[in-house]
């Protein structure tokens, strides 16, 4: 399975260019600059995006919002809102890190884009629940899914 974190907010990039891969990372701004769009509404951009880059899953990143993730799927494109779970956020370093690697290992382990996303949302949660970028044990993600039933 391909993964990308795009990168290219504080750089020169492109999101248009990763073509065929199972899952982007875009954040909203992102995207569009990758587009040159600033006035559409960020359905309209993820669906751009989605055609485009042909992905097959397409995780929108939106700060403090939290994310969309968009999959798509038999001509259909299933889309699902997951707010930021950590109002209160200590330290925001590396929470986009956080959320794509636990979602890449959800996924790669035979999760759903969906499942993934949300095991994803809680890890980034725990992230940025410290000073720094500490590792996420799998103990704390359990406790923190169970805090949900």
């Amino acid at each position: 399975m391909l993964f990308v974190d795009v990168q290219c907010s504080s750089q020169i990039g492109n999101v248009l260019k990763f073509e065929n891969f199972d899952m982007i990372c875009p954040t909203e701004r992102e995207a569009r600059v990758s587009l040159a769009n600033k006035d559409d509404n960020v359905e309209a951009i993820a669906n751009k995006v989605l055609l485009a880059t042909n992905c097959r899953n397409l995780l929108m990143k939106l700060g403090s919002n939290g994310f969309i993730m968009y999959t798509n799927g038999a001509g259909l494109t299933k889309r699902q809102h997951f707010p930021a779970l950590n109002i209160n956020p200590i330290d925001v370093a590396g929470a986009g890190d956080s959320l794509l690697a636990s979602l890449a290992v959800s996924m790669c382990s035979r999760g759903s884009a969906m499942q993934s996303a949300a095991i994803g949302a809680c890890v980034a949660s725990l992230a940025v629940s410290t000073y720094g970028n500490t590792p996420v044990n799998v103990e704390q993600v359990k406790q923190r899914l169970r805090s949900f039933e």
